[in-house]
């Protein structure tokens, strides 16, 4: 039925592996999801669909709609995962929730959250791979490059805009801000800190297993990207100069001393 990776990288895909939540809640929602402008994505930029990543300005029924399609999703999950006691966490990863901050914890007061960053550069090069190989699959339009190049840019700062502003509602104990280099460098040794920050129990019988997993995986082959041009380059330095500041990563080109 589906292919044995997923179309833009080596990841294995299964309908009995681990996928984006926001895709499910996206289908229990009616499309009240920003992922509708991977689908739609000539009309990405209207105030309806822009409304569906923090749902700030989204209407009161799109936002309840949203919500209830969330709330049972985890309820489901939870059934499946422990019989809906609760005794083991749901963790849950999708991109969008970058942006969801607030809502989040207002369904969730208690939710703790894991930030990866990742250099600017390295986004781009993999959205852009992203659009490249599994987008064209979605389309209900078809948008030209520019078009794609402007979702790509304008998403990314829409989602670390909305991060920054409300991650001070996170209290400190429940939020850590993770390089995906770290993790991608050392797996087992970044799972136990995050296990260590949040104080979580179990990481002893859990080690074991990720050791076999990384074991049995150790073939597997990370993207190769296309190198940016320099005109790429000044291009992301200029639009997402934001989050090359914030979280320390070298800006390359004639940029690194301009102004904001």
């Amino acid at each position: 039925v589906i292919d044995s990776t997923r179309p833009m990288d080596n990841m294995k895909l299964s309908l009995d592996l681990p996928q984006e939540d926001e895709l499910a809640t996206n289908l229990l929602s009616y499309g009240r999801s920003q992922y509708m402008s991977l689908y739609l994505m000539r009309q990405a930029s209207t105030p309806t669909l822009k409304s569906y990543v923090s749902f700030d300005d989204a209407s009161e029924e799109d936002t309840r709609l949203w919500c209830d399609a969330f709330r049972y999703l985890l309820r489901k999950l939870s059934a499946i995962n422990d019989g809906g006691s609760g005794r083991r966490r749901l963790l849950l990863k999708s991109p969008v929730h970058t942006g969801r901050v607030k809502l989040l914890l207002k369904l969730f007061p208690e939710a703790q959250f894991i930030y990866l960053h990742r250099d600017p550069y390295r986004v781009y090069q993999s959205a852009a791979n992203m659009a490249d190989k599994a987008y064209p699959y979605m389309y209900l339009n078809t948008p030209d490059n520019l078009e794609i190049q402007e979702f790509i840019l304008s998403q990314f700062m829409q989602l670390h805009r909305l991060y920054i502003r409300d991650r001070t509602l996170i209290p400190k104990a429940n939020l850590l801000e993770l390089p995906f280099k770290t993790l991608t460098s050392d797996p087992i040794k970044a799972v136990e800190n995050i296990y260590t920050h949040f104080g979580w129990p179990g990481f002893s019988e859990l080690a074991p297993k990720l050791e076999t997993f990384q074991a049995e995986n150790k073939s597997y082959k990370k993207n190769a990207f296309v190198p940016l041009s320099s005109a790429e380059k000044k291009m992301i330095a200029r639009r997402w100069r934001e989050a090359f500041q914030e979280f320390g990563y070298p800006i390359e080109g004639d940029l690194k001393g301009g102004s904001r």
